[in-house]
């Protein structure tokens, strides 16, 4: 009987045929290099010996710049570098959040400090020594305590911003279908207060000065008043900047004027045993009009500076 085996059946099988003529490679080995590669590069489509084209060599984009490190910083190009020389630069250097101070400067001091210390005119007193305090108010009034670094006893500031309303407004009963509504304008929000911190010192600037000034305003409103009997005051922040100098003053970058300010509100006193800390008194400004000013060009103790 034949055997299914197929191990029974012929095990010999045929190869392909090989071409065993000689390749491109090896009809041109010996060939000097120089020619060997430029009729390679020609089979892969160059058109001359200086191509880069060939599978030998791999492409190369040109260098956009001096390799030995010479040229014009970028973007692209050494970024870092050039954002160092951005910052070396006055217009784009970074200032620090301290660095600032505020003046308050009365339209006439002289008669705001006499109304601030005859507030029996205006409160009820029990007592002689209710609302006396004549003296504390000079002595916080005086040049040493607001005019010479600005006002000593502010601790921050927290500048008002500025918004502007918008509507959206179009189509007719309250259908658009498929389109947007367009955007109009609604007028400028109302100002936001000027918000100031006050430190706490053995003579209270927050209770001699702002408590009277409050209810001075109070009584008198804020309405405008003859030079002569002027309550208000100008605040003004100035904000400052450093400069390559050791000993250089620092220069006024910008200053943010307030006009016609007056305080309006004072926060409460916490006092507790739990541990002595720095009493801070967190203060209200309403103001007519603020102003921005470009003084990058003038040091705080006066005259011009140089910022090239």
């Amino acid at each position: 009987m034949a055997s299914n085996n197929s191990t029974s059946s012929n095990p010999t099988r045929a190869f392909p045929l090989l071409d065993r003529r000689p390749s491109f490679i090896g009809r041109n080995i010996n060939q000097p290099i120089d020619n060997f590669l430029s009729t390679f590069r020609r089979r892969r489509g160059g058109n001359t010996t200086d191509s880069c084209e060939g599978s030998f060599e791999t492409y190369v984009p040109p260098i956009p710049y001096d390799a030995s490190g010479a040229g014009t910083p970028n973007f692209k190009y050494k970024s870092l570098l050039y954002y160092k020389e951005l910052l070396c630069d006055w217009c784009y250097a970074i200032p620090h959040s301290s660095q600032w101070v505020v003046f308050i400067e009365p339209h006439n001091s002289n008669y705001l400090n006499s109304q601030l210390v005859n507030m029996k005119e205006y409160e009820p007193w029990y007592i002689s020594d209710d609302w006396d305090f004549d003296d504390y108010v000079n002595k916080l009034n005086s040049t040493e305590s607001q005019d010479r670094i600005g006002c000593i006893f502010c601790m921050g500031v927290s500048e008002a911003g500025i918004q502007l309303d918008v509507e959206h407004k179009g189509g007719v009963g309250g259908y658009i279908n498929g389109f947007s509504r367009g955007t109009i304008t609604a007028g400028r929000s109302d100002h936001q207060p000027l918000e100031m911190v006050f430190r706490e010192t053995n003579c209270s600037y927050s209770q001699y000065v702002i408590r009277p000034w409050i209810t001075l305003a109070g009584h008198k409103g804020l309405h405008a008043r003859p030079q002569s009997e002027d309550i208000k005051a100008q605040i003004t922040v100035f904000q400052l900047g450093q400069t390559d100098g050791i000993f250089d003053s620092n220069i006024i970058r910008k200053a943010m004027v307030y006009h016609e300010c007056v305080p309006i509100s004072l926060n409460d006193e916490n006092l507790d045993y739990e541990g002595a800390e720095l009493i801070q008194r967190q203060v209200s400004w309403a103001y007519s009009d603020v102003t921005v000013r470009n003084m990058n060009e003038i040091s705080l103790l006066g005259g011009e500076a140089d910022i090239t």
